[in-house]
C-alpha cells in the first residue's frame, strides 16, 4: 500500500499524536491494519518556506551572518529535512555552531559559511563525512552497533568486544554527543538507538564483508546466551545473524522455525521470505536431498499457495516430489 502524505500534513499528524489528538492516530492505525505488510509513506520535499522554518527551528540566531548561513542550508538541502539535520550535526561537530550557554541556543561562528560550502551533496555523504572524523576505536564500536540494528542493549554490544564497560560507556556517550546515537532503554536494560535508520544503514554499508560476517557471528553467539528476547524473537534474530555470518548454514534450523511461526499466524509473505532464505543457504541437494530440503519445500510451496501464487507453489511441491522418486529408486 502506497500512501502519499504532504510533509506539512505529516508534521500536523505527528504534532497531534504528541498531544493525544485522534487524528494523530492515523499512522499507528494504518500500520496495525496491515498485519505484517509494510507501508510506504511517500513524502514530497519540503517547500522553501517549510525548509526555512525547519532551519530556523535549529538555528534561532537572527544576525546577518546567521541568516546568510541559514539561506545556504535551505538551498543545499533542496527540501530534504534529514539533509538539514545532518548539516546542523556536521556544524556542531566541527565548530560551525557553538552552544551559547547564557542564551541556551546555537550560535553561528565565523567558520560556518566555509563548512557548509564544503559539505557532500547527499545525506549519506554527510553521514560518512561525520563518521570518518570519529576516533578509530569509536568508529569500530559504531560499526558493531550498526550490525546489531537500529536499536540494541548495551550488554549485547559489550559482548562483541573486550572493552571494559566503563570504556564502552565513554564511547557511547561520545556517540550520543555527536548525535549518531541516543540513549533508549532496551526492555529492562540500558540501550541505545541510532538517531535515524539511514545512519545505521549507511554505517553498516561501509563494513568489509569479512568483518561484517565476523560481527554477525559474534552477535548470534551472544544472542544464543541471552534471556532478553522471547523465544520467537530470539529465533528471528538468530536466523538473521547466522545467515549473514561466516557459517550461514547454522541459520537453517532457525529460519525453518521462524517460517513455521510466521505461517501459523498467517504471515505467509514472511514465511516465504524465511523459507526462501533457508533454501538459498542449503547446501547442494542434487545427490542426497536432506530432510531439511523437503521440510523447506513443503512449507514454501504451501505458503505460496496461501498467497494465491498457485503455479509457483505447485512447481516447488512437484520438484520436491520428483526428488523423492529419484531418491527412492
Amino acid at each position: 500500500v502506497d500512501t502519499t502524505i504532504d510533509a506539512p500534513l505529516l508534521l500536523v499528524l505527528i504534532s497531534r499524536l504528541a498531544d493525544g489528538d485522534v487524528a494523530g492516530q492515523f499512522l499507528l492505525d494504518l500500520a496495525r491494519k496491515q498485519d505484517n505488510r509494510s507501508d510506504t509513506i511517500q513524502l514530497k520535499p519540503l517547500s522553501t518556506a517549510e525548509t526555512q522554518q525547519l532551519v530556523d527551528h535549529f538555528i534561532t540566531q537572527n544576525t546577518t551572518e546567521a541568516n546568510k548561513l541559514k539561506q545556504q542550508i535551505v538551498v543545499r538541502s533542496d527540501g530534504n529535512p534529514l539533509y538539514v539535520e545532518e548539516i546542523v550535526r556536521m556544524l556542531t561537530d566541527q565548530g560551525g555552531l557553538v552552544r551559547e550557554h547564557s542564551a541556551g541556543s546555537w550560535q553561528v561562528t565565523s567558520g560556518a559559511d566555509e563548512l557548509v560550502r564544503g559539505v557532500p551533496g547527499t545525506v549519506k555523504g554527510l553521514i560518512l563525512s561525520r563518521f570518518d572524523r570519529l576516533p578509530e576505536r569509536t568508529r569500530t564500536i559504531l560499526h558493531k552497533a550498526a550490525v546489531l540494528g537500529t536499536s540494541f542493549p548495551v550488554s549485547l554490544l559489550a559482548a562483541l568486544g573486550r572493552e571494559p564497560l566503563e570504556i564502552l560507556t565513554e564511547h557511547l556517550t561520545e556517540l550520543e554527543r555527536r548525535q549518531f546515537l541516543h540513549a533508549d532503554d532496551f526492555r529492562s536494560e540500558p540501550g541505545f538507538s541510532f538517531c535515524h535508520g539511514l545512519t545505521q544503514e549507511t554505517i553498516y554499508s561501509t563494513l568489509l564483508n569479512r568483518d561484517r560476517r565476523t560481527i554477525h557471528m559474534q552477535a548470534a553467539k551472544a544472542i544464543e546466551q541471552s534471556v532478553l528476547w522471547l523465544a520467537e524473537e530470539q529465533v528471528e534474530l538468530l536466523a538473521y545473524h547466522f545467515a549473514e555470518s561466516e557459517e550461514p548454514t547454522r541459520a537453517i534450523p532457525h529460519l525453518i522455525i521462524a517460517a513455521e511461526n510466521a505461517a501459523r499466524r498467517s504471515a505467509n509473505v514472511l514465511a516465504i521470505e524465511h523459507y526462501g532464505r533457508a533454501m538459498e543457504i542449503l547446501p547442494d541437494q542434487v545427490q542426497h536431498p536432506s530432510d531439511e530440503y523437503f521440510q523447506i519445500s513443503i512449507g514454501l510451496g504451501t505458503a505460496y499457495k496461501f498467497v494465491g501464487e498457485y503455479a509457483t507453489g505447485n512447481q516447488i511441491l512437484q520438484e520436491a516430489l520428483d526428488q523423492i522418486w529419484v531418491w527412492h529408486r
